[in-house]
């Protein structure tokens, strides 16, 4: 047939306008959002670390759990946040996070005392890290299905290229403005950025532009890989209920909030551990710059083969990489051997992110996809929130990051061996133990 309803129930208002895929402006449009969450991502935060030490008189545990505390309430809300935007679309709620997001941004540059700054630090994660990208992944995820994983890695490439500057740009900002300027103008660069695309850009499903998800010109019929989207195959279309009872999800989730544990912990400290090794802080900019590089160079590529091989060995792969990076810190004395640290973690991050977003997409449907991001992004929030206090804990009690490192690795390996009995579930929320092969 020529047209079919989407999940939502609604058809292609002119086919006509199946002829020009709006989807890579939806792409592109995703990727600047994406971006424009730096300055709420440690990448951008750690920067201004030696500045709020020192203005605030902090020490590295108050710092570390000023930023545990106001990430670890920022999370709670997303699930929300990801309910709301499956109500009134992404596109709306993109738009209200925005706004609300650069006047944080300026509100941080204002910081005077340790509870504002954990204040700020709620507005930053919950806005930025948390809101911002989870709703241009979710916009992403109800464009594309079949070629959500290559897609996504085009994204990733240019959002990590974006990372990759953002702390060089702090710091010219800072040098220039003063930090607390420097924030400020952070969140005005957010307004120009999201709030055009928001308004006028962006449009929550494929439907409102007269076309089928993927740019297909009928309805796919899905392979056994994919998410099924017919009326022979229906939608998984699970609940979050259904979604969080389900083994399948707590490993991806673990893939997840693993990751943003180790590599929040290793940006956000990276100052103080190139100064406890004798080497210039400012390098800390290059620590960050190699994460980010590897990511680019790898997510896509990844994002290819994980349209086309099951997920379980990549994700091994990827917890295993994420084990070796800060166990090369523990030991590294030099800045290449940190960066190497940091690009074996931009690595890891590439594949676990190329491969868990289009898997959770595929396993659980896009119904109810804004809820389980949101929930999924929750518990990465709190996960980012938590990695920085283990290792200030560590070097605050012990004088050095090693048992904070090594704690770090071996969680990795126990999830390397956790992804390979990843399963897909079965469609039926009611067999949740049930599950089949990916």
């Amino acid at each position: 047939m020529s047209r079919s309803a989407d999940v939502s129930g609604r058809l292609p208002s002119d086919p006509a306008k199946q002829s020009a895929f709006y989807g890579p402006v939806i792409a592109a449009a995703c990727t600047v959002a994406l971006v424009a969450s730096a300055p709420g991502q440690t990448v951008v935060v750690s920067q201004f670390n030696k500045s709020f030490t020192e203005s605030l008189g902090l020490s590295a545990t108050e710092l570390s759990t000023a930023y545990l505390v106001g990430t670890a309430v920022a999370a709670m809300p997303l699930t929300f946040v990801g309910a709301i935007a499956d109500r009134l679309g992404p596109r709306r709620v993109m738009f209200v996070v925005a706004l609300l997001f650069g006047g944080a941004c300026i509100a941080a540059g204002q910081a005077r005392s340790l509870p504002v700054l954990t204040l700020c630090f709620f507005g930053l994660r919950f806005l930025g890290q948390g809101s911002l990208s989870m709703l241009s992944g979710h916009i992403l995820a109800l464009w594309y299905e079949r070629k959500l994983g290559t897609i996504n890695g085009f994204k990733m490439v240019f959002a990590q290229a974006g990372f990759a500057a953002s702390p060089l740009v702090a710091i010219g900002l800072i040098q220039w403005l003063g930090w607390r300027w420097a924030y400020a103008a952070l969140g005005v660069i957010v307004w120009l950025l999201v709030l055009p695309l928001a308004a006028f850009v962006l449009k929550d499903r494929p439907d409102e532009q007269g076309q089928q998800i993927d740019g297909d010109a009928v309805a796919h019929e899905p392979k056994e890989s994919e998410t099924p989207a017919s009326p022979k195959h229906p939608d998984p279309a699970f609940t979050l209920k259904e979604t969080i009872s389900t083994r399948a999800f707590w490993i991806l989730a673990g893939a997840m909030v693993l990751s943003g544990f180790t590599g929040t912990a290793l940006l956000f400290h990276s100052q103080p551990i190139l100064e406890a090794r004798g080497l210039d802080p400012a390098f800390s900019a290059a620590m960050s710059t190699s994460w980010a590089l590897a990511v680019a160079a790898l997510v896509l590529p990844v994002g290819f083969l994980a349209d086309r091989l099951p997920p379980r060995g990549l994700l091994a792969v990827a917890a295993l990489l994420m084990a070796a990076s800060p166990a090369l810190v523990v030991v590294a004395n030099s800045v290449v051997l940190l960066c190497t640290a940091m690009a074996l973690y931009g690595v890891a991050m590439a594949i676990g992110t190329a491969v868990g977003v289009p898997t959770v997409a595929r396993y659980f449907g896009r119904r109810h996809h804004g809820s389980i991001r949101g929930f999924l992004t929750f518990l990465g929030v709190a996960g980012t929130g938590l990695g920085p206090v283990v290792l200030g804990v560590s070097y605050d009690q012990t004088g050095s990051f090693t048992i904070g490192l090594l704690a770090c690795a071996g969680l990795a390996v126990c999830l390397a061996g956790a992804s390979l009995t990843l399963k897909r579930p079965l469609a039926s929320g009611l067999a949740l133990d049930a599950e089949r092969p990916a």
